[in-house]
């Protein structure tokens, strides 16, 4: 049974009452997202007091994120010399990327980083996940060697680094789950 309205007409319907909702709604949006960022942030001030107090860390603008974000999306940034973070929370998940000033387009997960620079420990599990409250733990002992491998004299080296560990890690969870019978797609 074929449709009363053709999809055309219901694209042009789409748009009018999206541009009407951001009209007369789109405010709300931006007034709910700037609450969810502030809240984010002041989380990290209380939680990550020491990036503050003892690494003079400060929050900048989060280039590059949409504003507002979707959903109860929240992003902050903060910038301790020559090391950027980027925090990242909304729909309960909770992620931190990283990146140098030297080249802050060049955004990586804080534990592909964090891994080439400093090895996680064999006497404590390496965290699959993690949230704000527990991430303070896994950045103290890492932060200084953080901090000198993203500079401009290691920054390169330490992305290669960082990468290659990975997929040396990639290559032996493939390895682990042919032996297991299964064929890893790798894309």
């Amino acid at each position: 049974m074929k449709s009363a309205f053709s999809r055309p007409a219901l694209r042009l319907v789409g748009r009018v009452f999206s541009k009407l909702y951001s009209l007369f709604f789109g405010w709300l949006d931006t007034s709910l997202a700037r609450q969810h960022e502030e809240r984010f942030r002041e989380e990290i001030r209380i939680q990550l007091r020491f990036l503050f107090d003892d690494y003079a860390g400060r929050v900048v603008a989060n280039e590059g994120c949409p504003f507002p974000p979707s959903f109860d999306g929240a992003y902050v940034t903060i910038a301790v010399e020559p090391l950027l973070l980027r925090f990242v929370r909304g729909r309960g998940d909770f992620s931190v990327c990283v990146a140098s000033t030297f080249a802050p387009q060049r955004w990586l997960d804080f534990q592909l980083v964090a891994d080439g620079i400093a090895q996680w420990s064999l006497t404590e599990p390496r965290p699959r996940a993690y949230s704000l409250e527990d991430f303070a733990s896994m950045l103290r002992p890492r932060l200084d060697q953080l901090l000198e491998g993203l500079s401009k004299q290691r920054f390169e080296a330490t992305l290669k680094n960082a990468i290659d560990l990975h997929n040396i890690a990639i290559d032996q969870y493939a390895a682990e789950a042919k032996k297991a019978g299964f064929e890893p797609t790798v894309y």
